[in-house]
């Protein structure tokens, strides 16, 4: 239940996996070793927090095995009852900045394809590759947090990384022009052939929301919003400022949309946008992190 047990199972099978793969005649095994793969580095990761974070809490024999009073209970730790896959990866999307680059969506799929080859034993071989590509771009920032080499994880296999991503990064382009042309086809609709700047300032843009922090739109040029998680984070002072840090309220995004051109963007596309991957906030980091009074007066 070590996480440096659980990064080396994520890398072996892994490399299991890519051998099947690159053999090209077992890609329903390569499928289910990529899921498992994936599910065993996300598990990694909290459990360099703390081994309990991977059990399920309901589960009180592998907790105490978790929290190193395993010898009260007869039961062996291989017994113990983990949490699933996709609250594995919620939960670090929560602990991640910025936060994984992969929807929870893309992610089930991964999830449902391993489960299909376990047990059904059926698989669909066009989207092997997808499902490898959604791996490797979870695996690739879980080892930067949990501070693994990429050399060490990926071995000889990491040109054949570097190529899945490229031909997905050529892909991600084409489908960001496409979003942006869309876009303005959008906006010239609703406007007319006429547009200028000043029909846009006149547009209502609506309210922001507290969980959002507005960002122009790579599309129009007006005001959008950016969605995700805030964190109340300890910032470094400019040299006006007395002491030498303080504390800010700092937005790591997930999506972007414009109410405006309907322009709706993931985390993956902000570099092609000139969008940020954080925002320090405005707003006040001690409003932010004081407890709600109402959970006091509920016990």
């Amino acid at each position: 239940m070590e996480s440096k047990t659980l990064a080396a199972s994520a890398q072996r099978w892994m490399s299991t996996g890519l051998e099947a793969y690159a053999r090209g005649t077992d890609l329903d095994f390569a499928v289910h070793h990529f899921g498992v793969a994936a599910e065993h580095a996300l598990k990694a990761l909290l459990a360099s927090y703390h081994p309990a974070l991977v059990i399920d809490a309901n589960d009180f024999n592998g907790l105490l095995h978790a929290t190193g009073h395993g010898a009260l209970i007869k039961t062996s730790l291989a017994s113990a009852k983990t949490i699933q896959a996709a609250a594995a990866f919620e939960r670090c999307n929560l602990l991640l900045k910025p936060p994984l680059p992969v929807k929870i969506e893309v992610f089930k799929s991964l999830l449902n394809a391993r489960n299909g080859v376990s047990h059904l034993g059926v698989h669909d071989r066009d989207d092997a590759r997808q499902h490898l590509i959604t791996a490797i771009r979870i695996i690739d920032p879980l080892l930067t947090a949990l501070g693994v080499e990429q050399e060490q994880f990926w071995g000889h296999y990491r040109e054949l990384r570097d190529e899945l991503l490229q031909k997905r990064a050529d892909d991600l382009k084409l489908a960001y022009m496409t979003k942006v042309v869309n876009a303005k086809n959008i906006l010239a609709v609703r406007l007319g052939p006429d547009l200028v700047a000043e029909d846009l300032a006149r547009l209502e843009r609506g309210w922001i929301d507290s969980d959002e922090e507005p960002a122009e739109c790579p599309a129009c040029g007006v005001e959008g919003r950016l969605t995700g998680h805030h964190f109340v984070e300890r910032q470094d002072m400019d040299e006006s400022a007395e002491g030498d840090e303080s504390w800010a309220v700092v937005l790591y995004p997930l999506g972007f949309t414009c109410p405006i051109c309907q322009l709706r963007l993931e985390i993956e596309e902000f570099d092609l946008a000139g969008l940020p991957r954080e925002v320090r906030t405005a707003h006040d980091p001690y409003e932010w992190a004081m407890p709600d009074e109402d959970m006091y007066r509920d016990r």
